[in-house]
């Protein structure tokens, strides 16, 4: 090894105050002389332990006797660094073309992570996740919409017998017996939401009054069909796990439903706050037409809902939209008519 001077910053053995000092290498031992030149300890470059590049952060070494060394000097430190995985560790940290790979790989792996492991993810805690829960989730959305939008409904007995029998017509042809027994429809006043309904993951699906006061028994059941199709392929808990996250997923699957798990997955606000993604409202679009159509009803009164409210908001679509847009989904339901 040729010889090698480094300026820094030293302390002695006893004393944690620094001063100016040089590091002198050669021969295969090391010395530490203070700023007039004078002796301050030296060793054998076996003995020192030299400390791992951080960053940018100052290189350090330390002798036998506790006297330390630091320097800015990282290139010719660098001769000092022992082979090993340190070592190697930083020279990958150093700019080099390989680097646009490794970046390049890192943003395809984060790709595949968010579109085929998370998916993947997402449904085995759906699958696991206990019906007590769910049924919990349904109380406490259903709670928390009564504190902030909804009021109890106006609607006639009349007009409710007329909305149940169209909902048991439905439920009817359900194919999964078990998600048949678990709808329930609920009747409330949300002014905020206009003529509409929602599902919940539980079952519950909440009609509103002015849905059902505003639109004939083909309407109601189309929009009833498409609520019930979110239920039955489990949308509402796939859209809540994946805005969630991983934790909540990888602590569910591990069973650890501890208090911050609770109270997110049991605060209603939280589902009422999240949006069907654009490819969930499609798929219940199709569903809820198939099964108004095997119940009796006109699949066409979901074409002539979208028509109204394409009328009262305009498309409402568009490449940021979570929902597709109006007139697209009027589309799909012309093609579903004409295939029949």
């Amino acid at each position: 090894m040729t010889d090698t001077r480094l300026q820094g910053q030293a302390t002695s053995g006893g004393s944690s105050m620094q001063s100016s000092a040089e590091l002198r290498v050669q021969g295969g031992w090391a010395r530490l002389f203070t700023e007039r030149g004078a002796l301050m300890t030296e060793a054998e470059l076996a003995d020192l332990v030299i400390e791992p590049r951080l960053g940018t952060l100052p290189r350090k070494l330390r002798f036998p006797n506790g006297a330390e060394f630091e320097t800015e000097e990282f290139e010719a430190f660098a001769t000092l660094d022992k082979p090993g995985f340190w070592a190697r560790l930083h020279g990958f940290e150093r700019f080099h073309p390989r680097l646009i790979l490794f970046v390049l790989g890192g943003l395809v792996g984060g790709w595949l992570v968010y579109t085929v492991a998370l998916t993947v993810l997402v449904n085995i805690a759906v699958a696991l996740t206990p019906a007590p829960l769910i049924k919990a989730m349904d109380r406490s959305t259903l709670a928390a919409l009564d504190a902030t939008l909804g009021e109890p409904t106006e609607l006639s007995a009349a007009q409710q017998a007329g909305a149940r029998e169209i909902f048991e017509d439905l439920r009817a042809v359900v194919p999964d017996r078990d998600i048949a027994e678990a709808l329930r429809l609920e009747f409330r006043d949300l002014p905020g939401l206009g003529p509409n309904a929602l599902a919940l993951p539980g079952g519950t699906v909440v009609l509103t009054d002015a849905l059902t006061s505003q639109f004939d028994e083909d309407v109601v059941a189309a929009v009833l069909g498409h609520e019930m199709a979110h239920v039955m392929e489990k949308h509402a808990l796939k859209r809540l796990y994946r805005s969630l996250g991983i934790y909540v997923m990888v602590a569910l699957i591990a069973g650890e439903t501890g208090p911050l798990l609770e109270d997110v997955l049991l605060e209603g606000n939280v589902l009422l706050s999240l949006s069907f993604s654009r490819e969930q409202e499609s798929e219940a679009d199709q569903v809820g037409l198939q099964l108004a159509d095997a119940a009796g009803y006109d699949p066409a009164g979901l074409k002539e809902f979208f028509e109204a409210l394409a009328a009262e908001v305009g498309d409402g679509g568009g490449w940021f939209s979570t929902h597709p847009g109006n007139q697209d989904r009027i589309e799909d339901i012309d093609a579903y008519l004409e295939a029949r």
